[in-house]
C-alpha cells in the first residue's frame, strides 16, 4: 500500500489573501476558503512567471494568489504570501530587502525576510509595471509612460527607490512598456513592446535605439521579453522565436530560431552554449546560432525561466512545474505530490472511522483521515474513470460519466462494477434525493432508482442536456442547457418553467427557502417555488460556475481559478480567491475540516473554525425569536433575530454586538456574540399614567385600572385623579400639600389646588 505525505511548509502555506473580507449582510470576517492549505503538489499549481537567484535562495514569482517561493537548494521550497490576490511577476534584492512587482497596474511590495511585506502604492510606479532591476543600490521599475491630450508626460516610463519608501520618477524617450532592463558593459539597457530599445549611462538619461532587424512591427505585438548580459554580449529573447544580439546595446542583430514558436522569456550561458527556455518542456541550446538542439526537461508545458546557484540548475514554467538538474541535461522533477487531475471528493463512513475520499479520472481512489495523509483505497481489478462520488445511505458510491458504479461502506473495500451493464449517455451529475438516486445527461437523460441497479426511466422529451438536479419542499427541479428548467412533484410528471434565460445553466440547489440556479456568463436565478424563475437583484455572480452548494446558511459557488463566491440569499454574491488558480473540481467537508480537490494534483485543506455561540438578553420588555434556534452555530452560518414588543413596550435597538434598530435583524456569526434588544414605553397620556400607577393584573382588569374607576373609592374616578395628578392608590386621600419656600423664590404647583 502506497502512502504519500504532504506537509506544508511552515505557516507560510496559508493562503491568507485578504485580512479581512466584506461578506454579505455588511459584517467582516475571514472563510475557510481563504484559509486552505496546499497539500498537494508543493509548492503551487500556478505558473511561474520568473526565476531569480538572489541573497543566496532561487525566487520564483507566481501568477496568481499573491505568491513567492523560495528554497535554498531547489528542491525543498517554501511558499511566502504577500497579502495579494494578484500574480507576482518579478523579485529583485538589494540593501537588505526584497522588492516585488505583480502585473499591469498593480503595486509593489518590500520585505526583509520573506515574510512580512509592505505594499508599494502603483501610484509610485509606471504603468504596466511587471519588472524590478536592482543595480548599485537602486530599484529601477520599469513599465509604460502616459501623456495627457496636450503631449504631457502624467505617468514616467522609470521610476527608482532605494528603500521601497522615497521615490524618483524618469522621463524616457520611448513610447512602449518597458518589460525588461540589465546594467552591463558600462551601461543600462532596456527592452519592451514594439521592438523598443533604450539604452542608459547613469539610469537617468536615456537614449531610444533604431533597430532595424527585418521584423514588421505589428508582427511581435507586444515584442521583446528579456534581455541578459551573456558572453560578452547582450542577448534579447521575445515573442514568436525572436532572439536579437547586441556588441553594444546599439546595434543589433536578429538570430535564426525555426524550430517553434517559443516565447522566450529568459537565457542562459555556460560551457560555449546559449540556452534558451521554450515550449512544450524543450530547453533549447546553441553554440553558433545557427544550429540548435532541443533539451527534453520533463515538463508538459512551457518553461519561462532558468537559473543556477553555481552547481544546481532550475527550470520554472507553468502549471508549477519545477525541474532542476546538475549538469543541464539530466532533469529531475522537483513538484510534490499528486500530479492526477482529481474528479471528486467526499466525506463519510461509520461513527468515529469517517474518512475524506478523493477520485481521480485515471480510475485511483485514495482514503485518508486528516486530509493529510493520503494512500489508495482497496480497489481489486477497477480500472475505471470515476466521475462523481458521494457519501449517502449509510454509503460511498463512486460513478462514471456512463454510469458504472461501485460502493463501499468504509471506502477502504469497493465493490466490483455491476456486470452486463448497459451504459447511460454521458450523465452530468448523480444525486441522493429522499431516499432516491438520481441522474442526469444527455438529450433529457433523467432516472431514478432505489438501488443503483433497477433504474426508472424518467426522461424528458428535449434535446438539452440536463446538468443539475435538487429537491426543495417537496419540489424536484432539473436544469440543463439552453437555460432549461423542468420541475415535479413526484418525479414522474414533469412540466416546462420559462427560465427567461438561453445560458447554460450548470448547477442547481434548494437552501434558506429558495431555489438558486447558476450558468453561464453570469446567469443567477432564484426562485421560491420552482416554478417561476427571476434574475432580479442579482449582483456579483461569477462567470461560469462549476457547481453550487448550500451550507450553514450560505450559498457556495465553485468557480474556475480557484475561486469561490458566497451568498446568503442568493442574490448578492462575494467573491473570495483560495490562492491558486487551477480548477477546483470538488470539496468535502467535516465539522472540522474542508478539502478541496482539482487539477493536476491539487489537494487543499482548511480548518472550519468552532461553532459559535449566540446570546441574547432583553432591556426592557419583549422578546426575540431566534431562526434557526440552537444550543451554537457553524462558523458564518447566518442568523435572523426578530425582536417582538408587547402591548406596553415597543422595540427601540440592538447594542452589544450588533447596533442599529434593522429588525428584523440577519446576523453572521463569524465570533461568539451577544446581543441585547432593547424595548421603551410605548405609552402616552392616561395609558402612561396607568401603566405607571397599576400593576401589570390591574392594567388586565378595566374595572380597575379604566378611566371610569374609582380604584380607592375616594369618590374621584381614576380618570379624575389622571388629570388632578393625583395617586389613585391612596385610599384615605385627597392630602394637603403644603410647599415652604426658603429664600427669595416661588413654587408653581400643577396641577394647582
Amino acid at each position: 500500500m502506497k502512502s504519500y505525505l504532504l506537509l506544508p511548509c511552515k505557516c507560510t502555506l496559508f493562503f491568507q489573501l485578504l485580512a479581512f473580507l466584506l461578506l454579505p449582510c455588511g459584517v467582516w470576517g475571514q472563510t475557510v476558503y481563504e484559509q486552505l492549505v496546499l497539500r498537494s503538489p508543493l509548492p503551487t499549481l500556478n505558473h511561474f512567471n520568473n526565476l531569480k537567484f538572489e541573497n543566496g535562495k532561487f525566487l520564483g514569482t507566481v501568477d496568481g494568489g499573491g505568491m513567492v517561493i523560495s528554497s535554498d537548494d531547489g528542491i525543498n521550497w517554501e511558499v511566502h504570501q504577500l497579502g495579494y490576490t494578484g500574480g507576482i511577476e518579478d523579485i529583485a534584492y538589494g540593501n537588505g530587502i526584497y522588492v516585488a512587482t505583480s502585473a499591469g497596474s498593480g503595486p509593489a511590495f518590500y520585505s526583509t525576510d520573506l515574510e512580512t511585506w509592505t505594499q508599494i502604492f502603483s501610484s509610485l510606479l509606471p504603468s504596466n509595471n511587471d519588472n524590478v532591476y536592482f543595480y548599485n543600490g537602486v530599484f529601477y521599475f520599469g513599465g509604460a509612460q502616459f501623456k495627457n491630450n496636450e503631449g504631457e508626460v502624467t505617468t514616467p516610463g522609470i521610476s527608482t527607490t532605494t528603500d521601497g519608501v522615497t521615490f524618483s520618477e524618469f522621463i524616457v524617450p520611448g513610447e512602449s512598456t518597458s518589460r525588461d532592463m540589465v546594467f552591463a558593459n558600462g551601461q543600462f539597457v532596456s527592452v519592451g513592446e514594439n521592438l523598443q530599445i533604450m539604452t542608459s549611462p547613469d539610469g537617468t538619461n536615456w537614449t531610444l535605439q533604431t533597430v532595424d532587424v527585418g521584423i514588421p512591427e505589428g508582427d511581435l505585438a507586444e515584442g521583446l521579453l528579456h534581455i541578459n548580459y551573456l558572453n560578452s554580449m547582450y542577448v534579447v529573447g521575445g515573442k514568436q522565436g525572436t532572439i536579437l544580439t547586441s556588441p553594444d546595446g546599439v546595434t543589433w542583430t536578429k538570430r535564426a530560431f525555426s524550430e517553434d514558436t517559443s516565447w522566450f522569456f529568459d537565457s542562459y550561458y555556460e560551457g560555449g552554449k546559449y540556452y534558451f527556455p521554450g515550449r512544450r518542456g524543450n530547453l533549447w541550446s546553441t553554440t553558433d546560432w545557427v544550429t540548435w538542439t532541443g533539451i527534453d526537461t520533463g515538463a508538459s508545458d512551457d518553461i519561462n525561466s532558468i537559473e543556477t546557484n553555481g552547481s544546481q540548475y532550475v527550470v520554472v514554467g507553468r502549471d508549477g512545474e519545477i525541474f532542476t538538474s546538475n549538469n543541464l541535461t539530466t532533469w529531475t522533477n522537483g513538484k510534490q505530490g499528486f500530479t492526477e487531475n482529481f474528479a471528486a471528493a467526499a466525506y463519510g463512513g461509520q461513527s468515529g472511522s469517517e474518512v475524506f475520499l478523493i477520485t481521480d479520472f485515471d480510475g485511483n481512489i485514495y482514503k485518508s483521515a486528516d486530509g493529510i495523509d493520503w494512500e489508495t483505497a482497496f480497489t481489486p481489478g477497477i480500472n475505471l474513470s470515476m466521475q462523481f462520488l458521494v457519501y449517502e445511505d449509510a454509503k460511498f458510491v463512486a460513478m462514471t460519466s456512463k454510469g458504472e458504479w461501485i460502493l463501499s461502506v468504509d471506502g477502504d473495500l469497493w465493490s466490483l462494477p455491476t456486470d452486463g451493464f448497459d451504459g447511460f449517455p454521458s450523465l452530468q451529475e448523480l444525486r441522493y434525493l429522499d431516499d432516491l438516486w438520481w441522474v442526469v445527461g444527455r438529450d433529457g437523460f433523467l432516472r431514478s432508482s432505489t438501488n443503483l441497479t433497477n433504474w426508472n426511466i424518467r426522461d424528458i422529451t428535449t434535446t438539452d442536456d440536463f446538468q443539475d438536479i435538487t429537491l426543495g419542499e417537496g419540489t424536484l427541479v432539473v436544469v440543463g442547457e439552453n437555460g432549461a428548467i423542468h420541475s415535479s412533484s413526484d418525479g414522474v410528471a414533469w412540466t416546462e418553467r420559462s427560465s427567461g434565460t438561453t445560458n447554460r445553466l450548470n448547477a442547481v440547489v434548494y437552501g434558506n427557502g429558495k431555489f438558486v440556479a447558476v450558468g453561464s456568463s453570469r446567469t443567477a436565478l432564484t426562485s421560491e417555488d420552482g416554478i417561476t424563475w427571476t434574475d432580479e437583484g442579482q449582483s456579483g455572480q461569477p462567470w461560469n460556475p462549476l457547481g453550487i452548494t448550500y451550507i450553514n446558511g450560505q450559498f457556495v459557488i465553485r468557480e474556475t481559478s480557484g475561486r469561490f463566491y458566497l451568498s446568503s440569499d442568493g442574490l448578492t454574491w462575494t467573491e473570495v480567491r483560495s490562492g491558486i488558480t487551477t480548477n477546483i473540481q470538488g470539496t468535502a467537508r467535516s465539522d472540522a475540516l474542508l478539502v478541496a480537490v482539482g487539477n493536476n494534483g491539487l489537494i487543499m485543506t482548511g480548518d472550519i473554525p468552532p461553532p459559535k455561540a449566540l446570546t441574547v438578553t432583553i432591556e426592557g420588555e419583549g422578546s426575540v425569536d431566534i431562526s434557526p434556534d440552537q444550543d451554537d452555530y457553524p462558523h458564518l452560518s447566518m442568523v435572523t433575530l426578530t425582536a417582538v414588543g408587547t402591548a406596553d413596550f415597543a422595540f427601540s435597538n440592538w447594542s452589544g454586538d450588533a447596533s442599529g434598530n434593522t429588525n428584523p435583524l440577519v446576523v453572521t456569526m463569524d465570533a461568539d456574540k451577544t446581543i441585547t434588544a432593547k424595548f421603551v414605553l410605548a405609552l402616552t397620556g392616561y395609558e402612561l399614567w396607568r401603566y405607571i400607577n397599576f400593576t401589570k393584573e390591574q392594567r388586565a382588569n378595566d374595572a380597575i385600572s379604566g378611566p371610569g374607576a374609582d380604584f380607592d373609592e375616594d369618590g374621584l374616578t381614576n380618570n379624575d385623579e389622571y388629570l388632578l395628578g393625583t395617586n389613585p392608590k391612596e385610599k384615605n386621600g385627597p392630602h394637603t400639600l403644603t410647599v415652604n419656600v426658603v429664600g427669595s423664590g416661588s413654587v408653581e404647583l400643577s396641577a394647582p389646588g
